[in-house]
């Protein structure tokens, strides 16, 4: 939470646009664990951060969780490969 509350104050009134140029998902694991469901899918592709400027290529890791009985998935984790 620090972080991110440092990064939003450097921005100071400035708009943040994230261009999506390219994305690919793929489910790399899925297992039950103490009546909770685990995903874990790899996301990559292009984003652009500038205006007008070069794409950049990611790769991450997000975890997600959902209980057994059902519900939706909530997101508990990412981790930046890139």
């Amino acid at each position: 939470m620090a972080y991110i509350r440092q990064e939003l104050s450097a921005r100071g009134s400035q708009l943040n646009v994230t261009d999506v140029v390219e994305v690919h998902a793929e489910l790399a694991g899925f297992e039950t664990d103490f009546g909770e469901q685990l995903a874990t899918v790899v996301f990559s592709g292009k984003v652009r951060e500038e205006q007008g400027g070069a794409p950049v290529e990611f790769e991450e890791v997000w975890l997600l969780t959902r209980p057994m009985q059902g519900g939706g998935w909530v997101l508990s984790g990412i981790h930046n490969l890139s």
